[in-house]
This record gives C-alpha cells, sequence and structure tokens, in this order.
C-alpha cells in the first residue's frame, strides 16, 4: 500500500495541530494550578494593620515557668518580669493611677528603686534594707503638722532616715 503524499501532509497538519492544543492546554491548566496556589497562600497571610486581642499575654521559659506578663492586673497596664523561680516579680513597667513608672524589687519583693511621673513630675527613689532612702526630683516633704508640708520641684535631692525623717536636701 502505497500512501498518498496528500495523506501524509493531512497527517502531519493534524499532529501539529493536536500538539498546539496540547500545549495551550499545559499552558492553562499551569496558569490555573498557580492561581489556585496563589489564591490559597494569599489568603493565610493576615491583613495588614489586625490586631491581637487579649487580656494577657505570658512569657514563659523552657520548664513552663513563668517569667513576664503583659497585661492588665486591678486595671493598672503592665509588663511584670519575675524571678527564675517565677514566684517572686522583680521588676514592673506599667502606668499606675496618674503616671508612668519603673519599679525594681530585691529578692524579698519590696521595691528598692522607682523612676516614676506623678502629677506630671518626675522622680528617682532608691530605698535600702535598713530604711534609709534618696529621693531625686519631685517629692512632698512631710512635716508633723499636714499643713506645713512641703512639695517640691524636679531639681530636688533628699535623704530621708529610717523612720522617714529628714536627714538631707538640696533644692
Amino acid at each position: 500500500m502505497n500512501a498518498h503524499p496528500q495523506d501524509s501532509i493531512s497527517l502531519a497538519s493534524r499532529v501539529e495541530k493536536l500538539e498546539r492544543q496540547n500545549r495551550r492546554m499545559k499552558q492553562a491548566a499551569t496558569a490555573a494550578c498557580i492561581l489556585v496556589a496563589a489564591v490559597i497562600f494569599l489568603g493565610q497571610s493576615p491583613a495588614p494593620g489586625r490586631s491581637v486581642e487579649a487580656q494577657e499575654f505570658v512569657l514563659t521559659d523552657s520548664n513552663g515557668t513563668a517569667r513576664a506578663r503583659l497585661g492588665l492586673r486591678s486595671d493598672v497596664p503592665g509588663l511584670i518580669l519575675y524571678d527564675e523561680s517565677g514566684e517572686k516579680a522583680r521588676a514592673f513597667l506599667g502606668v499606675v493611677g496618674d503616671g508612668p513608672g519603673l519599679y525594681l524589687s530585691d529578692a524579698d519583693g519590696k521595691v528598692r528603686a522607682m523612676l516614676k511621673v506623678t502629677e506630671n513630675q518626675p522622680a528617682i527613689v532608691l530605698s535600702d534594707t535598713d530604711g534609709f532612702k534618696t529621693q531625686i526630683g519631685h517629692s512632698i516633704l512631710e512635716a508633723e503638722d499636714p499643713a506645713d508640708d512641703k512639695e517640691t520641684s524636679a531639681a530636688t535631692v533628699v535623704l530621708s532616715g529610717q523612720s522617714q525623717t529628714l536627714v538631707w536636701d538640696a533644692k
């Protein structure tokens, strides 16, 4: 059987047409897969500007011990840092009353250093285990008669004794 040249041309053009269709279908399928993957992966990312809300965030160490908390305690917002045992608060940064403050405690939980702003007045307060206290900045010098109390400016240093009596001050 001899094939006619026209049959071979016709067969070649049909194969070529099928190959073109096959290429187009592959391109369309690839584009569809990319589109589906983009929709899935782009749908996974959070929208810009979203926020996370919670009552409290707790940072724990590898043993599961709480070492830091960010949240509200008695309606006071703040960050609390704990000792290695997770039982004693050693540092607090927050807004108490009308102003912000940083409070640092000793191993017994007694506040030994404060940096605070109250009534728009800054102050640094240091106290030792013997009851002596140094205050730099705004303070109220308490007298025996409350009517004689004196308010100091930020340019003041006050040293107090064990019974909170005035030892020395500079204004």
